[in-house]
């Protein structure tokens, strides 16, 4: 298919630790169709690390280059067996404990020990902070991301908006890190759980995780002149069809609501002013913005089964039945709604946040 006869779409990609590679494997399946092109890119979390491997393997190679760095970071970090974890002072201690109290038979492996391993933490974190068990403030991603990005690219100009989201610690406001902003520190300061890590401190100020203000982040996405339509990668499920009763299932909600609120704010945002611009209450030139088209491509039937822990479970066959999960998600996606890209949404935003 010709550059020419491509769409473009905004993308939003939302986080969520190992799950991740749901976005990894969507992202491969919209670059193998070649429909659709973007030139504008929001990110949280692991969502941020999934945008700034994207955009930089789409500079220096293409779409061939992009898949096959997306495979490189999510390998690498099933190699060093941590995604954020910090295994490399006191988790394997945990992990032990958490096995010797849970599983005294030695049955737990492959993702039983990962759970074993949160279990462990979670117990340690409720004594000590990251400052105490992690004085150095090690965190085994930043090598990861540094021996597969060139950071110093986004410091030239290149034909990609890339947004990476924070929360800024001691203001209470999301931080957007964009061009020569977007550093090793910035995505690292997108994927501080404060309970893992110390706060990331850029220019004076410290940053913890974006998802507790934007998860994704989509205003950035608002007034990009080339497409009015956005494109989010769902991680954590909005909707459940039974009330949780365990401790697990209701630690796993809370979680869920809790990251999936900032997206709902800005959704209900988006839907106001498209309902304004409807009823001839707002024009472009009054207010700057068109009307939005949003899209989601999820896999909820999937991911409502993957218990809070396994956010950290970096096994390869766990991260890549994600991936081929959110491969098939995006196929799916495309097969049923790139006719509609352009002139309408394909999810009803109604429904989604009445």
């Amino acid at each position: 298919m010709s550059k020419t006869s491509k769409k473009i779409v905004n993308l939003a990609l939302q986080g969520g630790g190992s799950h991740g590679a749901f976005t990894w494997g969507a992202l491969e399946g919209l670059l193998e169709d070649g429909r659709v092109d973007f030139r504008t890119i929001s990110g949280t979390s692991a969502g941020s690390m999934n945008a700034v491997v994207l955009v930089y393997g789409l500079i220096v190679g293409g779409a061939a280059k992009a898949t096959a760095l997306l495979e490189q970071f999510w390998r690498k970090v099933s190699e060093s067996g941590s995604f954020g974890m910090p295994s490399n002072f006191g988790m394997q201690n945990a992990a032990r404990t958490a096995e010797n109290l849970f599983d005294p038979m030695g049955l737990m492996h492959g993702g039983m020990m990962a759970a074993g391993a949160y279990a462990g933490f979670d117990m340690m974190s409720k004594w000590l902070s990251p400052y105490q068990f992690n004085p150095l403030g090690v965190n085994p991603l930043r090598d990861i991301l540094l021996s597969v990005v060139d950071f110093k690219v986004f410091s030239a100009a290149t034909p990609y908006n890339l947004f990476v989201a924070a929360t800024d610690v001691l203001q209470s406001r999301l931080k957007t890190f964009t061009d020569t902003e977007v550093t090793v520190d910035a995505v690292l300061a997108s994927a501080c759980l404060p309970q893992l890590f110390q706060a990331v401190k850029i220019n004076d100020h410290y940053y913890w995780d974006g998802g507790y203000m934007g998860n994704p982040t989509l205003f950035p996405l608002t007034n990009c002149p080339a497409s009015q339509d956005i494109l989010i990668f769902q991680i954590d499920p909005i909707a459940r069809r039974e009330v949780p009763r365990t401790p697990g299932s209701i630690a796993d909600r809370i979680n869920e609501i809790s990251f999936n609120s900032p997206l709902l704010v800005e959704l209900r945002g988006i839907r106001l002013i498209n309902q304004l611009i409807h009823a001839g209450h707002l024009t472009a030139e009054q207010c700057g913005l068109r009307e939005l088209y949003l899209h989601i491509v999820s896999d909820d039937a999937k991911m409502a089964t993957l218990p809070l822990e396994t956010k950290f479970n970096t096994d390869w066959d766990f991260l890549n039945g994600l991936r081929q999960s959110g491969y098939q998600s995006a196929k799916k996606w495309l097969e049923e709604n790139f006719a509609t890209l352009g002139s309408k949404s394909s999810i009803d935003i109604d429904a989604l946040v009445a």
